[in-house]
């Protein structure tokens, strides 16, 4: 049984209206993520969802299929409508994509591969849940681009899991 109503940090409410929505995580980071892409509120909010997902190794990878199912999945076609991007990355072994969630995105290595503009705060949005480690670093990047976070008081550019934080 699933609530119908989201709670925590990670809901669009915390987040101002915006073109494209970030999703970055690493290792198990990536749960609160399968419900928001299969989530038809998603698509009806952003002009792209882009799911950022970083392992160590491939086998770590166990929903990539299903992800990028949802852009030709017979139901959740009609929801995702080609909407869907998908960068997933590998920091222990060879992969497509090698390398950190956070190097990606500052290089732009993201958005080199998926034909999408640079990231800018002023239309895009963005989702984080992943190591403490990531995170931190992903917060400090972000607002030194001028993004500022959102929680359910005031929406932002980004915001981040806060559940393992201590």
């Amino acid at each position: 049984l699933v609530n119908p109503k989201a709670v925590g940090t990670l809901v669009h409410a915390n987040l101002k209206p915006g073109r494209n929505l970030y999703l970055l995580a690493t290792g198990t980071g990536i749960a609160p993520f399968m419900s928001i892409i299969r989530g038809v509120e998603t698509y009806e909010h952003y002009n792209r969802v882009v799911v950022v997902w970083g392992t160590r190794i491939a086998k770590e990878l166990p929903f990539r299929e299903l992800i990028e199912s949802l852009n030709t999945d017979e139901i959740f076609s009609e929801v995702t409508e080609g909407k869907l991007r998908t960068y997933f990355t590998c920091t222990r072994e060879p992969y497509e994509n090698e390398g950190r969630v956070t190097t990606a995105m500052y290089e732009g290595k993201v958005q080199d591969k998926l034909l999408l503009p640079p990231i800018k705060e002023e239309h895009d949005r963005v989702m984080i849940c992943g190591s403490m480690p990531m995170n931190e670093e992903l917060i400090k990047y972000l607002e030194g681009e001028g993004f500022t976070e959102g929680d359910s008081k005031t929406p932002g550019e980004y915001v981040v899991e806060k559940a393992f934080v201590g």
